[in-house]
């Protein structure tokens, strides 16, 4: 059957705020000649997306519901232009503009005060896990920003907590740099296990893998553990000083370092360095 959509009465909508390096997106809302909403996709749509002159890639995203979405990522703020065509005809609100900004504003803020807080973590039910060490406690927040509840385990006292690790079951792991210890604790802050390692030098941070085990950055170098808390191997970080340690894919580790990203396999055989800015997107 013949599409019913009449660009005259088409829209299209900015869905959230338009920052740099993070995906903008659009929707498009195809209507009939009577303003009714259309309901099935296959319409053939041209976008354009423009800064100035430049001409930039946008995606397009058939919903198959009378809906389509659009998306583009860019580097540089600035007011740019997309053009939506339907039939070769502009849509009601076309050329529409897009100001795309530097700024990313959050979605909301914690409305309480933290002190020192170091770390911050996400589980599956996007229940948030601040490691506030200055309040010497693991805030654990909703993602609507409503306080759950405070755990305050006695690896936290003195304020010198530096790692978090979220692990399977609702446990998590606790870093403290003072004490050299690394502290399993249950779901309501229990400690269920903990180990001092004297060879720890300035632990920083701290991530679990998928096989359990953990990660630890120290000063120029990783130590791994196994889900027992058993030093496996350490390696070094090809002279660069580290600032935080993460799981990459197949539990290959991630290595911050004041120069860049480093990426090493499970076994913590270098792979390659990942450069953080590339020069060819800008």
């Amino acid at each position: 059957a013949a599409s019913t959509t009449f660009p005259g009465e088409t829209v299209v909508e900015l869905i959230d705020q338009a920052s740099t390096y993070t995906e903008v997106k659009l929707i498009v809302r195809t209507f009939d000649v009577d303003g009714k909403p259309r309901t099935s996709g296959g319409d053939p749509l041209d976008v354009r997306l423009r800064l100035d002159d430049t001409s930039m890639p946008i995606a397009i995203n058939d919903l198959n519901d009378g809906t389509y979405e659009l998306s583009f990522r860019v580097q540089n703020p600035g007011d740019y232009v997309v053009d939506v065509d339907i039939f070769g005809r502009p849509i009601k609100n076309s050329p529409f503009p897009v100001s795309v900004s530097s700024h990313h504003p959050p979605k909301w803020q914690l409305p309480v005060e933290l002190h020192q807080p170091v770390k911050v973590a996400i589980n599956g039910d996007h229940v948030l896990y601040v490691l506030d060490t200055g309040n010497e406690r693991v805030r654990i927040v909703k993602e609507t920003g409503e306080v759950i509840s405070d755990l305050k385990p006695p690896c936290l006292v003195g304020g010198t907590a530096v790692g978090m690790a979220l692990l399977s079951g609702g446990d998590m792991a606790i870093l403290n740099w003072r004490t050299k210890s690394i502290t399993r604790l249950g779901p309501k802050g229990d400690e269920i296990q903990s180990i001092n390692f004297s060879e720890f030098n300035e632990p920083i941070d701290l991530a679990a893998d998928h096989r359990g085990r953990y990660l630890i950055a120290d000063a120029q170098k990783i130590f791994v553990f196994d889900s027992n808390m058993r030093p496996q191997f350490s390696f070094p970080t090809r002279g660069q000083t580290v600032t935080s340690v993460n799981v990459g894919l197949d539990d290959d580790i991630l290595v911050g370092t004041t120069h860049g990203l480093l990426l090493f396999d499970g076994a913590g055989r270098f792979l390659r360095e990942i450069p953080i800015a590339p020069e060819e997107h800008k």
